[in-house]
């Protein structure tokens, strides 16, 4: 998966192919890939602020 290793402790990030080497499958993110989670997450912190201003 890594084209070159790195190591964290030097700061150094290990580099990535874009495509898998025997599959060609495509390792970036599609459009949109983090919206259910923002709209989760959203809606999560709400609903606790809602509960802690009523509690409190």
């Amino acid at each position: 998966m890594f084209k070159k290793g790195g190591n964290l402790l030097m700061l150094n990030i290990p580099k990535m192919h874009k495509n898998c080497p025997l599959c060609s499958y495509t390792f970036e993110r599609e459009t949109g890939f983090f919206f259910g989670a923002m709209f989760v997450s959203y809606a999560l912190a709400a609903a606790l602020m809602i509960i802690c201003l009523i509690i409190f």
